[in-house]
């Protein structure tokens, strides 16, 4: 874990000095590496907002589909319930 960070801190420092580098040899340079930097900065962004967004969707399709499945378990209920109260009737009419 700490060779890892070490690793980080040694390749953050050489783009900081690849940076310096460009800041003193060739502004125009530096200027299109940042917007390099900006557009795959962005691009990272736009992944990470669209795998959201689909994790979102499928999460709220799944929750349509259980919602789905607790309304046909409730519509069943609700059948064998009228059903018993039908078969209730009927026996107090034979019943008299």
């Amino acid at each position: 874990m700490h060779r890892i960070k070490n690793q980080m801190l040694k390749t953050q420092l050489q783009k900081n000095a690849d940076v310096q580098v460009l800041v003193k040899r060739n502004p125009k340079k530096l200027s299109q590496f940042l917007i390099q930097r900006m557009i795959v900065t962005m691009m990272k962004m736009a992944r990470k907002i669209n795998f959201n967004e689909l994790e979102y969707q499928e999460k709220k399709l799944a929750l349509k589909e259980r919602e789905i499945s607790l309304r046909e378990r409730e519509a069943k209920v609700h059948m064998i319930e009228l059903s018993n109260l039908e078969k209730e009737r009927e026996l107090k009419l034979n019943s008299n």
